[in-house]
Order: structure tokens, then C-alpha cells, then sequence
């Protein structure tokens, strides 16, 4: 399913960094894409509870379903109130964490 590349890690200091924050970025842009899917999700089921679908997110995330209801709700108020919160986390201009802080 997903096939761990290995490169080689950079050989000065800056470039670690600048490595970091580009990984970083692409942990944001994911998160963003994952909450895109969830909220579709949502979408798709109009007749499931919160609680059904926070357990498939929770389950498809690798996380307790408590967590699961928390990111379902994240992802709902993104896509539906705070689309350029949405935006500045694909632009990973902000992480998931401070996301989530501001939806909730």
C-alpha cells in the first residue's frame, strides 16, 4: 500500500531544516486532504450519526474513536464555516493542530 522511501538525509544543518519545514508542508496539505475526505464522508451518509462516522474516520486513522469524533467535527467546520482556514492548511501556511484549535 505505501512504500517507504529512503533518501538520504541532507548533510548541513540548513538543509536539515529547510527539509523539515518541507515535510512539514506536506503534512499540512495531507491534513487538509484528509479533511476534505471527511467531510465528504459526512456528506455521503446523511443518515449516520456523528458518532458512526466519527468511528469509520477513527478507524481509517488509526486513532480512538473519541479522536475520531474530534476530527470529524474539525473537517465539517473547515469545509463548511472556515474555508480559508481550509486554505492556509493546504498552503501549509498552519498545521493540523492550530486547525483544530481554531474549530473548536
Amino acid at each position: 500500500m505505501f512504500e517507504a522511501v529512503v533518501d538520504p538525509l541532507p548533510g548541513t544543518p540548513g538543509e536539515c531544516v529547510a527539509m523539515l519545514e518541507e515535510l512539514e508542508a506536506l503534512k499540512s496539505h495531507l491534513a487538509a486532504r484528509q479533511a476534505r475526505l471527511t467531510a465528504h464522508l459526512d456528506d455521503l451518509q446523511p443518515d449516520a450519526s456523528d458518532r458512526s462516522v466519527g468511528a469509520q474516520v477513527a478507524l481509517a486513522r488509526h486513532e480512538s474513536p473519541h479522536r475520531g469524533g474530534r476530527l470529524l467535527a474539525m473537517a465539517c467546520t473547515l469545509a463548511d464555516d472556515l474555508p480559508h482556514v481550509l486554505a492556509a492548511l493546504d498552503d501549509g501556511l498552519i498545521n493540523e493542530h492550530r486547525a483544530e484549535i481554531l474549530t473548536s
